[in-house]
C-alpha cells in the first residue's frame, strides 16, 4: 500500500542493541591518531584526540568494554574495544562488537568495515557474518543479505535475528508463506517477543489469514502496549475485517485523526466498499484541510474506481 507508506511502516530495525553515548579515547601517548581509530564515528573521533591514557592488556580492555556496554555506555566501550585491538589486532570479539555499535547506531559503513575486519580473523563467526547481512539488508542488498544469513544461520542456528532478516527478505519478495516459517523459527529461539509477533502477524495479514494475523498481532501487544509497529499492523487487520471502530481505535494509538481516516478511507477503498471509504476520506479532508492532500488524491482515485465498477 503505497499511499499508506508514511503512516504504516512494519518492518522493524532488524538489530537491537545498547544505544547510548558517553566519551572515547586513545591507548597510544605517541601518536596522533591509533591504527584503528577509523573505526570511531566523528563525534567519538573527536574525543578519541582528546585524550589517550588507558592502561592495561588487552583483556582487561575487552573486560572493561562489555561492562560498559552494559552498563549502556557504547562510546566509552567503543573506545575499550579499539584500545583492545591496537595492542592485539587477532581479537575477532573486538572487531565485532565495535561492529554491533556501529549497527546498532545506524553508522552503517563502519559497521560494515569492523564485520569484515571480523570475517577476515575468522571466516566462519556467526555474529558478524549475522552482522552483514543484516548491513546489506537495510542497503537493500537483498541477495547479499540472503547469502550473509543463511552463512550465520549454518554456523549458529541459534541467530534469531538471522532468521528474522531473511524472513523480512522474504516478505519484501511476497513469499509469505517463507517469511512465516523464518519467523517461526526466530521465535522458537526468542519465545514471544514483540518485533517477531508482529511481523509473523504482518505476513499472516498479507496471506489474508486475518484470524491468525489479528492472534499474533495482540500476542505482541500483550509483551508490549507500546508497540507502534503492532498497533497499526492491527489497524490494518481489523480494517480488512470491516471492523472500522476498532480499526480507528487500533491507529488512533499512533496517528492523528486525519490519517486515521484516511489509512480507513484506503482499506475501505480498496476493499470495493466505496460509500464507507468517501465518507472516511472526506472526514479526513474536513479535520486537515490544508495540507492533507494525500486524501483527496484517495478520494479521486475512490471516484474512479466506482465509475469503472
Amino acid at each position: 500500500m503505497n499511499t499508506l507508506h508514511n503512516s504504516i511502516v512494519w518492518i522493524e530495525t532488524l538489530i537491537i542493541l545498547a544505544m547510548l553515548g558517553g566519551c572515547a579515547s586513545s591507548p597510544d601517548t605517541t601518536q596522533s591518531e591509533g591504527k584503528y581509530s577509523d573505526l570511531y564515528d566523528k563525534q567519538a573521533r573527536l574525543i578519541h584526540e582528546a585524550g589517550r591514557r588507558s592502561e592495561g592488556t588487552a583483556e582487561q580492555a575487552m573486560a572493561r568494554g562489555d561492562e560498559l556496554l552494559s552498563q549502556g555506555d557504547a562510546d566509552r566501550a567503543l573506545f575499550e574495544y579499539i584500545r583492545a585491538i591496537e595492542q592485539d589486532d587477532s581479537n575477532v570479539e573486538a572487531f565485532y562488537k565495535i561492529g554491533t555499535i556501529h549497527a546498532a547506531r545506524g553508522n552503517l559503513p563502519l559497521a560494515q568495515s569492523a564485520y569484515q575486519k571480523a570475517l577476515e580473523r575468522s571466516k566462519n563467526h556467526a555474529g558478524a557474518l549475522e552482522g552483514l547481512g543484516l548491513v546489506a539488508l537495510q542497503q537493500r542488498q537483498y541477495d547479499k543479505a540472503r547469502e550473509y544469513l543463511k552463512q550465520a544461520i549454518a554456523h549458529d542456528p541459534q541467530r534469531w535475528q538471522a532468521y528474522n532478516g531473511l524472513g523480512v527478505i522474504a516478505d519484501l519478495e511476497k513469499r509469505y508463506d517463507e517469511a512465516a516459517v523464518h519467523y517461526q523459527q526466530a521465535l522458537q529461539i526468542k519465545p514471544g517477543l514483540p518485533l517477531l509477533l508482529n511481523n509473523l502477524g504482518y505476513s499472516n495479514y498479507l496471506l489474508g489469514n486475518w484470524d491468525a494475523a489479528q492472534s499474533y498481532l495482540e500476542q505482541a501487544l500483550q509483551h508490549d502496549r507500546q508497540y507502534i509497529r503492532a498497533w497499526e499492523n492491527l489497524g490494518l487487520v481489523y480494517a480488512r475485517r470491516g471492523n472500522y471502530e476498532a480499526a480507528k481505535t487500533a491507529f488512533m494509538h499512533t496517528l492523528d485523526e486525519a490519517r486515521t481516516f484516511n489509512n480507513l478511507g484506503y482499506i475501505a477503498m480498496m476493499s470495493g466498499k466505496y460509500d464507507q471509504a468517501e465518507n472516511f476520506l472526506n472526514q479526513a479532508i474536513a479535520l486537515s484541510p490544508g495540507y492533507y492532500a494525500l486524501a483527496y488524491d484517495n478520494l479521486k482515485r475512490c471516484k474512479a474506481m466506482r465509475g469503472r465498477s
